[in-house]
């Protein structure tokens, strides 16, 4: 059995061929990099503003989101219908590994922070639906005189 030789322009096409993939992948390695070094970020400062102690907890994946559960929590440490930031984090994992509609349990995560920011509602639902791309304005302090509600 003879195996097909390689050489010339076949050999050309295939490495430009791998080459263009391994750019693309790069450049998209480059943005989420990015895009996580952004979140994370505001997404500590705007922990901090609304006091939690834990901020830090912003940098590390999946954690991040009992952080938002904690933040987006009541006088009572309610967030949902009763529920505790730790059952509200359970309950948001199980939606994500396994229904794969985790991110719209994000949407009323991100309207509670929006509220306790003095932030519209439509702002906490465009934060959750296009990944926090929003936070910054979330974060932004529209008036120095308000005080978000903690």
């Amino acid at each position: 059995m003879d195996l097909p030789e390689f050489g010339g322009d076949e050999a050309t096409l295939v490495g430009g061929i791998i080459a263009a993939i391994a750019a693309v992948f790069l450049i998209f390695l480059l943005f989420f990099a990015c895009w996580y070094v952004y979140t994370s970020y505001f997404t500590m400062k705007i922990a901090e503003r609304l006091g939690s102690n834990n901020a830090i907890l912003a940098w590390i994946p999946v954690i991040n989101i009992y952080l938002l559960c904690e933040i987006a929590a009541d006088e009572n440490n309610e967030v949902f219908v009763g529920l505790s930031p730790g059952m509200t984090f359970l309950v948001i994992l199980i939606l994500l590994l396994f229904a794969g509609i985790g991110l719209l349990a994000m949407i009323p995560l991100w309207i509670l922070i929006a509220r306790k920011l003095n932030k519209s509602d439509l702002l906490g639902i465009a934060n959750a639906i296009l990944g926090s791309l929003l936070i910054y304005w979330l974060h932004k302090v529209d008036d120095p005189s308000s005080i978000p509600v903690e």
